[in-house]
């Protein structure tokens, strides 16, 4: 059975920094609940839903190496897109990076390009460029 990918759910403890950061990457919003409770958005393939998370289980925190979502990765069209994004957004936001920033990782493919950084939750996402 040949399936195509529709969407990923992801309950986070700051809407405000998803939704900015969605803006910035020029995802289309395709719904917000009324109650501020979420959104969804698009690459025009495939969905991201940004859900609060409840009071009652933010105290379990986040970790990228429990069971569950480990990252999320947003590509770009090129290196430079990769580099700007971390000058104008991760850099100006003040956010934690990771691995010493913007850099190649031949070992994923020899065109691998990529930031690594940690939202408000410690959540790790990722903005790549990969030629092939």
């Amino acid at each position: 059975m040949k399936v195509h990918f529709n969407h990923v759910y992801i309950n986070v403890g700051n809407l405000a920094f998803y939704e900015e950061l969605a803006e910035y990457l020029e995802l289309k919003p395709i719904f917000s609940y009324p109650d501020g409770s979420g959104f969804g958005v698009t690459d025009g393939h495939a969905a991201l839903w940004f859900m609060k998370t409840e009071d009652k289980y933010k105290e379990r925190g986040f970790h990228r190496k429990a069971i569950g979502l480990n990252h999320i990765a947003f590509t770009v069209d090129d290196r430079e897109q990769v580099d700007e994004f971390y000058e104008e957004y991760v850099k100006a936001k003040g956010l934690t990076v990771l691995y010493g920033g913007p850099k190649e990782y031949p070992e994923y493919t020899p065109s691998y390009y990529a930031v690594y950084f940690e939202d408000p939750d410690r959540m790790k996402v990722e903005v790549l460029f990969n030629k092939g």
